[in-house]
């Protein structure tokens, strides 16, 4: 089955996407506070479509909410992503960690142990005309090795059930280290 993975600020090639959604999660661990702000994009949904909301998360940065001025080992930050379903009926989606194979804006690409890190439902199911909403946790271990500066992931929602090819859209989360 050939598929096609397309970045988030594309439309889905069922034509769905989603209106935005801030979701802003602090996690308090040991007096100190990580949390991510998203970057809202609006956009239209079709009908006959699945699409995401929020198009980058930022953990760490300027651009979100921080405390101690960046990610840290140890620490934990969270995001709700809001799927959307706007077929009349239910639809099943895959959840899946993706490294990039290439970065931009100076970011490095994050190694294969983030996926290992993050906690997140494997599948979700939505019922028809609605939105589901899992958490994603990033959690990076206290003894884990800082391997970049600035470093990035993707959240990759995948429909199934689409017959010949499979359609996949992508979140992407920019992590700052202090």
């Amino acid at each position: 089955m050939k598929r096609i993975i397309l970045s988030i600020f594309m439309v889905m090639a069922l034509g769905g996407c989603a209106t935005p959604i801030a979701s802003v999660s602090p996690i308090v661990e040991q007096q100190q506070t990580v949390a991510t702000l998203v970057v809202d994009k609006p956009v239209t949904m079709s009908p006959y479509s699945i699409g995401i909301g929020d198009a980058v998360v930022y953990v760490g940065s300027d651009q979100g909410i921080f405390t101690g001025r960046g990610y840290y080992p140890g620490a934990t930050a969270e995001h709700i992503l809001p799927i959307y379903n706007n077929y009349p009926v239910e639809k099943t989606v895959i959840l899946e960690v993706e490294i990039p194979s290439k970065s931009q804006d100076g970011y490095a690409i994050a190694p294969v142990i983030v996926k290992e890190w993050l906690d997140y439902p494997k599948t979700v199911v939505i019922p028809p005309n609605s939105k589901a909403e899992p958490l994603i946790t990033l959690n990076m271990p206290k003894d884990a090795r800082r391997f970049a500066d600035k470093w990035e992931f993707r959240i990759t929602v995948v429909a199934t059930e689409q017959g010949k090819y499979e359609t996949a859209v992508s979140q992407r989360w920019l992590v700052t280290m202090r």
